[in-house]
Parts: C-alpha cells; structure tokens; sequence
C-alpha cells in the first residue's frame, strides 16, 4: 500500500509520531511519500526532523540513509493529479487540506497560501 503524507500542518504538527508511524508501515511493508504543495525543498524542514538527502527525497534521520522518504513537490497545483502524471498511485492520503489533493483552492501561482 503507498500512503501520501502531506508535510505541512501534517507532519509538522508531530514529527515523533510521524516517526513511529512510519516505523509500523515499514513493518506492514507499506510505502510512505511526502506529497507537498510546496516547491521545493527548504531548510526549514529541518526543525522538523526533515533533512535534504536530494531534490526529491528527504531523511527522517541526517546520520542514516536508511529512513529516506519520496517527496513530490506539487508546487501549487493539485495533488492527486500530479501524482498521476508522475505514474504514482497511491492508496491512502492523509492530509489536514483534503481539498489539496483535488484542486488548490487558496493556493496563490507561486504555490504559496
């Protein structure tokens, strides 16, 4: 199964329990990716336990490349679609913007609220 995982107001919002969740899928042999309205990748993600390993994925741990995470940067535009066009299906999406995954309401050109 490949869960989506939106980052902002949702992985932000518990970094330890995101954590712990990916650790059960992993178990269960369940795919985890990050999918962001956001751009691109930017440092700030890093207080949040988020650390660049390259442009399209992240480690939840700087010291160990065996917790890297897909990220699919949506940059604005909806997130179901953009997966799609990428060939990326995915099961399950938890996101504190469900509307996001459909279209982008709220969301301005440059991909910012």
């Amino acid at each position: 199964m490949v869960i989506a995982l939106d980052i902002d107001k949702t992985w932000t919002e518990d970094p330890g329990f995101w954590c712990e969740y990916f650790d059960l899928c992993k178990k269960y042999d369940h795919e985890i990716i990050f999918v962001t309205g956001r751009r691109n990748y930017s440092d700030d993600l890093e207080k949040y336990g988020l650390f660049f390993y390259d442009d399209n994925y992240v480690t939840l741990d700087p010291y160990s490349l065996g917790k890297i995470k897909r990220v699919i940067y949506c940059t604005g535009k909806p997130k179901r679609a953009t997966c799609e066009y990428l060939g990326i299906k995915i099961d399950i999406w938890i996101d504190d913007c469900p509307e996001m995954i459909v279209n982008c309401l709220g969301i301005g050109d440059d991909g910012e609220l």
